[in-house]
């Protein structure tokens, strides 16, 4: 259920929200604000994190990331590949939590061991996106 509380929402210098704040009608705003280092605004209603980011200080949507895999399997082999793009430039993906930066807008993985890789990329401006990969042993 949603507070009856004016709610704002905090940002970090990349645009990404990271919380949404809820204060008691008449406390200072003044004093909030300064708590986060003047990076709040008033929470327009239906923004949430996984949808919104700010931009040009304005609340905005984010939007479809648009990248695909050249294919969702490899052979583990750490030579044959699958490659993820387009992407932002710069941005990082994240394979199994571990974060790997990409500065080129491609990201190529190769893997050793077979098994599934679970790829992640949550930029600000864009809506995350999930992909497992299988790695399987190659055959003799």
């Amino acid at each position: 259920m949603p507070s009856a509380h004016p709610a704002f929402v905090h940002w970090n210098a990349d645009g990404r929200i990271e919380a949404i704040l809820h204060y008691q009608p008449g406390a200072p705003v003044a004093a909030l604000s300064a708590q986060y280092g003047g990076r709040i605004m008033p929470m327009p209603p239906g923004t949430a994190p996984e949808t919104h980011y700010v931009k040009d200080g304005a609340i905005a949507p984010r939007r479809p990331l648009g990248a695909s895999w050249s294919r969702e399997e490899v052979v583990a082999d750490g030579v044959d590949e699958a490659v993820l793009s387009p992407l932002p430039i710069p941005c990082t993906v994240h394979v199994d939590g571990r974060p790997v930066d990409v500065d080129d807008g491609s990201f190529e993985l190769a893997c050793s061991e077979a098994g599934e890789y679970h790829v992640a990329v949550d930029e600000p401006g864009w809506l995350m996106q999930e992909w497992t990969i299988t790695a399987s042993i190659p055959e003799d």
